[in-house]
């Protein structure tokens, strides 16, 4: 029974993990190359120079972000929800943690509320695969 509960702590820990290295790599993709310079130019004017942007500061918004995730799943998902369940979860739950926020933000500061639009789309992609790939490793029957 130990031996069980073990097995499945270590499987959900590197789903965990390996969900955290895949959104926060393509978060990075996606911010600093694909799209630097979109939200570069549309960002409030307290954006921080790129030279002052704090790398583990965002990492670690990524490990919490993939900590909330992991445990949802965990706790809420009886059963593998497959690839299109998995991206439903993640999707919703990008969206929920991006369009309030921004909205909220855009009625107070002074923004282009294009960005906020297209960084939500971008956090339904984003977080829709690192649900898949959480689900993926989870439920996966390879020992580890």
């Amino acid at each position: 029974m130990k031996y069980k509960i073990i097995k499945k702590m270590k499987k959900n820990l590197l789903a965990f993990l390996i969900s955290f290295i895949v959104m926060f790599i393509l978060g990075g993709l996606w911010n600093a190359i694909i799209m630097n310079d979109f939200y570069i130019n549309n960002s409030p004017t307290i954006i921080r120079p790129e030279e002052d942007f704090n790398l583990p500061i965002i990492a670690l918004g990524y490990l919490i972000l993939s900590a909330i995730m992991t445990l949802i799943v965990v706790k809420n998902f009886n059963e593998n929800p497959k690839f299109i369940r998995g991206f439903i979860f993640g999707a919703t739950f990008g969206l929920a943690a991006t369009l309030p926020l921004y909205l909220i933000l855009w009625g107070r500061w002074d923004f282009p509320l294009v960005y906020g639009l297209v960084d939500t789309l971008w956090h339904l992609m984003e977080q829709g695969i690192g649900a898949v790939v959480l689900c993926k490793v989870i439920y996966s029957n390879k020992k580890i």
